[in-house]
């Protein structure tokens, strides 16, 4: 009788009245009664964007989850032991109180600050101050909340790359196929999927503070720079394509020409 496999000598190995030996329900990398070795399937996820937490305030919610003024992480944890509220949820922390309804709110501005790789948000507490030796009315602004929107538009971009390059190399085997790369609309407002992803990150995380905070104002930080209006406050029309190495090119062409002589 000829020796066989430690794996063929498991009473049930060959059995197909015993278990099933289908791999579902098991772990990848796991070894098989016949020795086999389950392999491990590469998952694809979505492109999300990141949010990292500076300095963050405890959310507070009353009894009917409206949203209260934010408290210090000292003030949350005694409610929490003892026990006169819950957590609500975990990113950003939000605890919820038990008995209260409603209370005295005072005006949360959320501030953003845009930016093709991170977004800044913030959340203000704006206060009117008298000072006592001039009288004059200042406003003086407490942070609540600080935080940084990390935007994956690279990679989305390369994901892109990426699947237009299988696309094109599946569909050169089809010769019968006809060429279809003119019969595409693109809708009113189209943006890239980088720059769409941007917008939609930011939008969601300002409506997700806004049921988190009493926020009554939203501001965006925009600026803009003319260099050379900065330079020369007379500049208008072509005055801004002729910069100063206009005409650059032109003279080495005509220098390389003549032999660098006068002609």
């Amino acid at each position: 009788m000829l020796p066989q496999f430690a794996a063929l000598e498991v009473p049930d190995a060959d059995n197909r009245e015993g278990k099933d030996e289908t791999v579902r329900g098991q772990y990848a990398g796991t070894h098989h009664s016949r020795g086999e070795t389950l392999r491990k399937r590469r998952v694809t996820r979505p492109v999300r964007a990141i949010f990292k937490e500076i300095v963050m305030a405890v959310f507070v919610l009353d009894r009917k989850k409206t949203p209260l003024m934010p408290c210090s992480e000292k003030r949350a944890r005694l409610l929490l032991e003892r026990k006169q509220a819950v957590v609500h949820k975990m990113a950003p922390f939000t605890i919820r109180l038990k008995e209260r309804v409603g209370g005295e709110i005072q005006p949360v501005r959320l501030k953003l600050d845009p930016g093709s790789k991170t977004t800044g948000i913030s959340l203000v507490q704006e206060e009117d101050a008298v000072s006592p030796e001039t009288g004059e009315t200042k406003k003086t602004a407490h942070v609540l909340f600080l935080g940084e929107l990390e935007h994956r538009g690279r990679r989305i971009r390369d994901r892109l790359s990426a699947r237009r390059a299988f696309r094109r190399r599946r569909r050169s085997k089809l010769r019968h196929r006809k060429p279809r790369f003119d019969n595409r609309t693109r809708p009113e407002g189209w943006l890239p999927p980088s720059l769409q992803h941007r917008v939609d990150t930011t939008m969601a995380w300002v409506n997700r503070l806004r049921l988190l905070a009493p926020v009554v104002a939203i501001s965006q930080e925009l600026v803009r720079f003319d260099l050379q209006k900065m330079e020369n406050p007379e500049i208008e029309g072509r005055e801004y394509q002729q910069g100063t190495l206009f005409g650059t090119e032109i003279r080495e062409y005509l220098l390389e020409k003549w032999g660098r002589s006068c002609a």
